[in-house]
């Protein structure tokens, strides 16, 4: 089976990056942790900071990774992210943190997946994008999302979403049917 991943949401804990980076300049209006963020663009400093920190690699290899994000069970058939940043940096964060080896492509726009996971024939992409999934699953692609607390303030109805990535690696024959 031909597993793609999203990066930043699924693998990665961006949202407490960004979170972080806002507490140590004493900015107001942000949660201290990932957990209590209930929708995606918090506020307007939060779309601030990452315009701001989004191109330094100094940000994107502080970034640790999710909860139960390691060990990943299964070796994908590529990483596909919208990082604003060169996919070196990318490539190096999943090696510190020793994620399966595997192709790495970055997008500039999160619509631009669907191109790359057409071209790879995926059998299953997983993002944590709430429009990315309903876009990819619009074009015939078998895309579930990976749940995250943001989603919460956001209308996820009917889109096919799992916990936690080992529910790929233990429905992997039936994965098609998610």
């Amino acid at each position: 089976m031909k597993i793609g991943l999203d990066i930043d949401g699924v693998l990665c804990n961006f949202v407490q990056g960004v979170l972080d980076v806002a507490r140590q300049r004493g900015l107001p209006d942000f949660p201290e942790s990932w957990l209590d963020v209930d929708r995606w663009l918090i506020c307007e400093g939060f779309h601030a900071i990452m315009v701001e920190v989004g191109g330094t690699a100094e940000f994107w290899l502080k970034l640790k990774p999710l909860p139960y994000a390691l060990p990943l069970d299964f070796t994908p058939d590529c990483y596909i992210t919208a990082r604003p940043i060169e996919s070196w940096v990318t490539q190096q964060w999943l090696d510190i943190w020793r994620f399966p080896k595997a192709d790495l492509i970055t997008v500039a726009n999160p619509d631009d997946k669907l191109i790359h996971i057409k071209e790879r024939s995926l059998d299953l992409f997983v993002d944590d994008h709430f429009k990315t999934i309903p876009h990819l699953r619009a074009n015939g692609v078998n895309a579930v999302l990976y749940e995250a607390p943001y989603q919460r303030g956001h209308d996820i109805t009917g889109l096919p979403t799992i916990k936690h990535l080992r529910e790929i690696y233990e429905h992997r024959n039936t994965a098609a049917n998610i």
